[in-house]
């Protein structure tokens, strides 16, 4: 796993076996790790271009949430 991972997996428990729970929030915590990179990858800028940029990264960040039932 690299650190990010490490760290989120040690921000849900330290000292114990996981729950159901730790697992579902483990997972829901990358997920919007996924969705911060999507959104920071596809720029805001003000080229003609740009509608269909955030339109994209819109659609793939909703994407991503709809599919793994994040809100």
């Amino acid at each position: 796993m690299n650190e990010r991972v490490t760290e989120l997996a040690m921000s849900i428990q330290r000292d114990r076996h996981w729950t159901e729970k730790d697992i579902e929030k483990f997972a829901e915590l990358i997920l919007r790790e996924c969705i911060t990179q999507i959104n920071e990858a596809i720029p805001d800028t003000d080229c003609s271009a740009s509608g269909a940029y955030k339109t994209a990264k819109i659609a793939a960040m909703t994407r991503v949430k709809e599919h793994f039932g994040v809100e």
